[in-house]
């Protein structure tokens, strides 16, 4: 058994991993993707699985709002910053600080998690560089905030939308993907991720949740989109086919045709069923 952070995806090169479990949901269907990966490598069966809960997709958004906090709590931060170190306007440019993050959040009397990435947006704007890591070759043991840029005025402070706007859209855009993966309950998992990454005519996998649960009409959701998408192109060219004669030309058995073909004709609004024939309407709004 192995316990690891998201450092997982890049880090693990075992070919025989069995199982990948997602205990929180990656930011990314990226993410997603390159951590489930790990399991299988060897081309045998393998499974990754997420466990998802109903405030997961509430979890996910909140990030946003905790990366790109609101642009007034930037300048609180900057303006607290600038205090701390006792930096005049228009002084503080190149020199460096040890920066002690628990005295400063503290003394700032703001969410943590809000500070530490309006730190990263004032890193990108240029005017600070925000040094986190442990560098053993210098043996730095603290982390250390030195100034790019002479402080500013709070009100003079600019944020492109390089760093926050184009940013903060492109993250919000990639949760809504995972939430959407998370939450779909009709469309074969893997057939979501590879259209995601631009693959096209993919076909259901069979064996995600969402391919083996069954439906309305009682089959599973693969059996029954695969009849439905035959049907549907057998039909195109034709007005009505007998039931009869479809039958041979799907591989499938007989009892599973007849269901998808009754449950379509009553519920989808493309298929009729008229004396034993099926047809589709070309023109659904003539229906």
């Amino acid at each position: 058994v192995i316990v690891a952070t998201n450092a997982f995806g890049m880090g693990i090169d075992k070919p025989d991993v069995r199982l990948v479990v997602h205990l929180d949901i990656p930011g990314s269907l990226e993410e997603y993707f390159q951590e489930a990966g790990r399991a299988g490598r060897d081309s045998r069966k393998a499974f990754a699985v997420a466990l998802c809960t109903d405030t997961d997709s509430f979890h996910l958004k909140k990030r946003i709002d905790d990366e790109f906090p609101e642009k007034k709590l930037i300048g609180k931060v900057y303006e607290a910053l600038g205090d701390y170190f006792r930096i005049q306007e228009g002084q503080g440019k190149d020199i460096v600080h040890n920066f002690e993050l628990t005295d400063f959040y503290s003394t700032c009397q703001l969410p943590p998690l809000q500070i530490h990435h309006a730190l990263k947006l004032l890193e990108l704007s240029g005017y600070i560089e925000y040094c986190e890591a442990m560098d053993e070759s210098s043996f730095q043991t603290a982390p250390q905030i030195t100034y790019t840029h002479p402080r500013v005025q709070k009100n003079a402070l600019i944020i492109p939308s390089s760093a926050y706007e184009k940013r903060r859209e492109r993250m919000k855009k990639r949760i809504s993907k995972v939430v959407e993966y998370m939450n779909g309950v009709h469309i074969c998992r893997s057939r979501l991720l590879l259209s995601y990454f631009g693959e096209k005519n993919t076909e259901d996998c069979g064996c995600c949740d969402v391919c083996l649960s069954k439906n309305d009409s009682g089959l599973n959701n693969r059996d029954f989109n695969a009849i439905r998408d035959l049907l549907l192109r057998l039909l195109s060219t034709r007005q009505l086919l007998p039931v009869t004669t479809l039958l041979p030309l799907l591989p499938f058995p007989e009892e599973k045709i007849i269901t998808t073909i009754r449950f379509l004709a009553e519920h989808d609004k493309r298929f009729y069923l008229k004396e034993g024939k099926v047809g589709i309407f070309t023109d659904i709004g003539n229906a």
